[in-house]
């Protein structure tokens, strides 16, 4: 048996609009590409809910509803205490919903774009 979590919580940011699937802080500037600008997606601490819990296990779960326009990204942190008073921290993939992106699929020259 392994050590218990020191603390698990979930994380979540959403887009600023249905036109880019960017979770990033910051973008190219479009009037001078060279430069960024804030993206301002911040991404917000959410709580879990304890599904199930053993001497071994805990089960944790994050619901997160799609939004009604753009998308929302989520994950969760678990930490759990490392040698020598350190911490480890582990994550779950980020997953977006819904499931979908702006633009249709794209075939040979038609991907050519413009790096954002």
């Amino acid at each position: 048996m392994g050590p218990k979590p020191i603390s698990a919580i979930g994380y979540r940011a959403r887009t600023l609009d249905d036109k880019r699937r960017d979770f990033r802080l910051f973008i190219a500037n479009p009037s001078d590409p060279v430069k960024p600008m804030a993206n301002p997606v911040l991404w917000f601490t959410t709580p879990l809910v304890i599904e199930s819990q053993t001497n071994t296990t805990i089960i944790y779960s994050l619901t997160i509803e799609n939004p009604l326009d753009g998308w929302e990204g989520f994950f969760i942190q678990v930490n759990f205490p490392g040698p020598d008073g350190s911490v480890l921290e582990l994550t779950s993939e980020t997953q977006v919903i819904p499931d979908t992106y702006p633009t249709g699929d794209c075939h040979n020259e038609g991907c050519a774009g413009t790096l954002v």
